[in-house]
């Protein structure tokens, strides 16, 4: 496969199932942290409950 038109430029690809997270910016770093807590049987239910808080204070306006 050419890439850019350039000879002898190939393209290195890797397939995978399952989900993939894209750390490269501040608001992909923190979904990724709080997708893999709510996957961990330890962090679920404390994430879970704090992700609802914020919720609701979001919902009165924070103070």
């Amino acid at each position: 496969m050419k890439v850019s038109g350039q000879e002898g430029t190939y393209l290195q690809y890797y397939k995978f199932s399952g989900r993939r997270d894209d750390a490269g910016d501040k608001r992909g770093y923190i979904k990724a942290i709080i997708d893999s807590a709510l996957e961990r049987e330890d962090l679920k239910g404390v994430i879970e409950k704090y992700l609802r808080e914020i919720w609701k204070r979001g919902k009165e306006g924070i103070t």
